[in-house]
C-alpha cells in the first residue's frame, strides 16, 4: 500500500506543476496580447496618439512642459506697463 501512496502524491506534485505552468503561460499569454485588446474598443495599438500628437506627429513625450501661463502672464505685465508709460492715467 504504500507504494501506490508514494505514486499518488507524485501524481499530485506533477499534476500542481502542471496547473502552474498552464496558469502562467495564460497569464503572459494575456499580458502579451494587451495590443490585441485594443482593437476591441476601436484602436491601432494598447497606447494610440491623440489628434494633436498625430497632427504634431509627435512619436516622444517632450522632456518638459512649456508653462504658457507664466509666458501669458509675463506678456499682459509687459503690455500694462508699456500702456502706462504711453499713457500716464492707464
Amino acid at each position: 500500500m504504500l507504494p501506490k501512496l508514494k505514486l499518488v502524491q507524485e501524481n499530485k506534485k506533477q499534476m500542481l506543476s502542471l496547473k502552474k505552468t498552464a496558469i502562467l503561460s495564460l497569464i503572459t499569454a494575456l499580458a502579451v496580447s494587451a495590443s490585441a485588446n485594443a482593437g476591441l474598443y476601436g484602436f491601432e495599438s494598447a497606447n494610440p496618439y491623440t489628434f494633436e500628437e498625430e497632427i504634431l506627429d509627435i512619436k516622444v513625450a517632450p522632456e518638459f512642459i512649456i508653462n504658457y501661463r507664466q509666458k501669458m502672464r509675463d506678456n499682459l505685465i509687459a503690455l500694462a506697463n508699456y500702456a502706462q508709460a504711453e499713457n500716464k492715467d492707464f
